[in-house]
């Protein structure tokens, strides 16, 4: 995608490491991952919610992509939603 950086924070690729050993979803991303090359960023946090949710508050122009409620109803920050099973859409 031009004009858009992808940041993973490597606290993410942690849990999803340890949940490839068992699920196929973890391994796809992480080979998405590798293959995209995004900047991996340290969040500073051992709790990967509260680190995303830290980490968007002093960078409100990033754009967060999550399944998870807590990150959505906590950060303030746009956020990349699934619409359907095939739309992605940004509110």
């Amino acid at each position: 995608m031009e004009g858009i950086e992808i940041l993973i924070p490597k606290q993410v690729l942690i849990e999803l490491e340890g949940l490839a050993i068992r699920n196929s979803n973890a391994r796809l991303a992480l080979i998405l991952i590798r293959e995209k090359q995004p900047e991996i960023i340290d969040i500073k946090n051992k709790n990967v919610d509260r680190g995303i949710i830290a980490y968007s508050k002093f960078h409100k122009d990033i754009i967060i992509a999550s399944l998870d409620r807590e990150i959505k109803k906590m950060t303030k920050n746009k956020k990349i939603v699934i619409r359907g099973k095939k739309r992605l859409e940004i509110i």
